[in-house]
């Protein structure tokens, strides 16, 4: 267990245990997600979640907006920027494009933020052959599950 918040000291109890549970049982030792929690709550290795909110969408801009093309999809390719400015998304973009493994057609989906709607980037996937889709407007529940996913990765692997 030590071990593991070594390698990763952001990441969940829920996660942890289900890193573990395989282990324990195979240790005969039995104990349960909440028992875990009181385990480690008492050996001071729960960890503290930030709990700050940044707005990180700027929706409210001149330039085209694309449809929400994502409902009902499977998705199954992810890629992150450490940053939000259009060059360093494209950066994200090129990496993604570049390691590729289909050609089957390809939907980009996103918020309304400025990078995505940018010249640059709408270029971009245009040049790769790649429709965009946008959420329908300033409702961050419509990309729920991407926002959930870059908390996760952000919360586990982004300590420093």
């Amino acid at each position: 267990m030590l071990d593991i918040r070594r390698y990763l000291p952001r990441l969940g109890t829920r996660k942890l245990y289900f890193l573990l549970k395989p282990t324990l049982e195979e240790q005969g030792i039995k104990i349960g997600r909440d028992s875990l929690f009181d385990y480690l709550r008492e050996e001071k290795l729960l960890i503290k979640p930030s709990r700050s909110y940044t707005k990180t969408t700027d929706s409210k801009h001149w330039m085209k907006k694309h449809p929400n093309l994502l409902q009902g999809l499977d998705i199954k390719r992810h890629e992150l920027s450490y940053e939000m400015k259009a060059s360093d998304v494209l950066k994200a973009f090129e990496r993604a494009v570049a390691n590729r493994q289909t050609r089957l057609p390809l939907l980009h989906h996103s918020d309304r933020g400025s990078q995505y709607c940018s010249v640059l980037y709408q270029d971009a996937l245009h040049k790769h052959q790649i429709t965009p889709s946008m959420t329908d407007g300033y409702d961050c529940y419509q990309n729920a599950l991407a926002e959930r996913v870059n908390g996760i990765l952000k919360q586990a692997f982004l300590f420093y």
